[in-house]
């Protein structure tokens, strides 16, 4: 019965360790973020199409018509997509993934100083998205239309607690003037161009075009405008467990007009040249930051079976040597009754052992 209740005994507290181990280990190492869920972040995405002049004539001027598509056959602004430190979701258990890229440049539209990207999962805690840019300068055929100062956008979601998006408040100038930049809804503002305005951007956009019109004696009428829809956006879907956040977005529209009348001896236009362009100029966007929820890892998965596996067998094995010694001991301990006891139980008195001999 000893060697049994002792055995009984230390299986009971081999299994009560082994439990309390399973437990401390689950405790001691939850990985809420490790498994699925989504991140990315964009520091800068750019897109320009190309853009060219529309020019028509009328009149005599055959002798300037090959000079005029000479000037103009080439695009005044040409197409280009640009994407600059670009980040995705990092591999579970935990990990980060960064980038940073210095100044990047679409030329004739767009300058942004230094640009970084960072998406994050923690293992016990949130999988997150964050972007920023310094400075931004936004020029248009010599025209200074946006600048902007540093740009940041962040999100971040977990299991099992709410998402959230942050987007700074940049500051922002267009055409030298401030512009207030509320989270959510869009800005929309232009500028018109003055003769000059519109002379300088033409002259910008066509070298030599002045010269030409002043040499034939030429008189120019020109004007337009720059129109930009600009925001930035905070997002997040408690729902979902989703968030978004960008930090600047900008969409330039240009438009442009220039009539130039090439006189007679009496003052009346002998030849007549009409330029023209109305285009979308540029999708800019900074500091574009998504997540989406990851699950829980299973109970099962989160144990460290390379810790468990043997400190488990270690427990077993010193409760089993320490099962056989407390036997042993108990053994000791107990008077030898089956060799001495009768059969009512009553041991033997010396006389009765003499004459069974």
């Amino acid at each position: 019965m000893g060697t049994q209740q002792a055995g009984s005994w230390a299986v009971r507290l081999g299994s009560g360790i082994i439990v309390a181990m399973l437990v401390a280990t689950v405790l001691a190492t939850p990985a809420h973020a490790s498994l699925g869920g989504s991140a990315e972040a964009t520091g800068m995405r750019g897109q320009a199409p190309e853009v060219r002049l529309e020019v028509s004539a009328s009149g005599a001027i055959s002798a300037v018509q090959p000079i005029l598509d000479r000037l103009t056959r080439d695009p005044i602004l040409r197409g280009r997509q640009e994407i600059a430190a670009q980040v995705h979701t990092p591999e579970p258990p935990s990990g980060a993934e960064s980038r940073t890229q210095p100044e990047r440049r679409i030329p004739g539209l767009v300058t942004v100083e230094e640009i970084s990207a960072r998406t994050e999962r923690v293992q016990d805690g949130d999988l997150s998205a964050l972007a920023r840019t310094g400075q931004v300068d936004v020029g248009l055929l010599g025209l200074d239309v946006l600048r902007v100062g540093g740009v940041h956008a962040q999100v971040s979601t977990h299991p099992t607690e709410e998402p959230t998006a942050s987007a700074g408040r940049p500051s922002v100038q267009f055409f030298g003037r401030q512009v207030p930049l509320p989270v959510d809804e869009p800005v929309d503002i232009d500028q018109y161009l003055s003769t000059a305005d519109a002379l300088e951007a033409l002259e910008t956009a066509v070298p030599g075009l002045t010269t030409l019109v002043q040499t034939l004696g030429g008189v120019f009428e020109a004007g337009g405008g720059v129109q930009v829809r600009m925001g930035r956006t905070e997002q997040a879907d408690a729902a979902t467990g989703s968030a978004t956040a960008v930090g600047f977005y900008a969409a330039v529209h240009l438009e442009l007009d220039a009539r130039i009348c090439i006189p007679n001896l009496s003052g009346e236009c002998l030849a007549e040249v009409t330029i023209r362009t109305d285009a979308a100029v540029l999708d800019l966007v900074l500091a574009e930051t998504s997540v989406e929820r990851p699950e829980m890892l299973p109970v099962i998965e989160r144990i460290d079976w390379t810790l468990v596996v043997p400190l488990t067998a270690a427990v077993a094995l010193v409760l089993f040597g320490l099962g056989l010694g407390l036997g042993r001991w108990r053994r000791r301990q107990q008077p030898d009754v089956a060799s001495s006891a009768d059969p009512g139980g009553q041991p033997e008195s010396p006389a009765q052992r003499v004459g069974r001999r």
